[in-house]
């Protein structure tokens, strides 16, 4: 799991964390706005969860890499999530990345909206710790891919190794009539 945990001063601060699923093939983010609870800032936030893919981690990694901006739309039954990945300029001076998520029930006049900054050091470390993600993600596959291959090869080596039955041949009955 990776963790940014960032308080601010203001109260808007935000905390997320990358947790990988293998098996899912998938990233699950979260990102936790900050309370008002000096102690426990983030505990109780307000929250949101996504889950990107493989090739959406690889979005942001080139996003960060070229510093451009990217966006996506998930939609679900009932809401709709826009993903939004871009630098984070101050003053015409590029700062880090911000990854923006906005959440939208069908119906509801305005989106929740969360954020969550990176500064260089840790768009770096986004990176890194994408490819390692991507890495297991491809190994979870190729395992999967290997155990099936494995199931299918004994499969037809014991389909191989039956006896082939006997051929079924006809004896005339004893009631049978012979004509001579």
């Amino acid at each position: 799991m990776l963790q940014f945990y960032k308080p601010a001063k203001t109260g808007r601060g935000s905390a997320a964390s990358f947790q990988l699923a293998s098996k899912d093939g998938a990233v699950f983010v979260q990102i936790v706005k900050q309370t008002d609870n000096p102690e426990e800032p983030f505990k109780n936030g307000q929250k949101v969860n996504i889950k990107l893919g493989v090739m959406e981690l690889n979005a942001i990694c080139d996003a960060i890499e070229n510093k451009i901006e990217w966006s996506t739309v998930h939609k679900g039954e009932g809401y709709s999530t826009t993903i939004n990945f871009a630098p984070y300029i101050v003053k015409e001076e590029h700062k880090g990345y911000g990854l923006k998520i906005y959440k939208k029930a069908d119906g509801q006049e305005k989106a929740d909206g969360f954020l969550i900054g990176f500064n260089f050091i840790e768009s770096r470390r986004l990176i890194k710790w994408f490819d390692f993600a991507q890495e297991h993600i491809d190994l979870a596959d190729y395992a999967l891919d290997k155990a099936k291959a494995k199931e299918y090869v004994e499969k037809k080596a014991k389909e191989a190794v039956k006896p082939a039955p006997a051929p079924k041949v006809e004896t005339p009955a004893e009631t049978d009539e012979f004509v001579l």
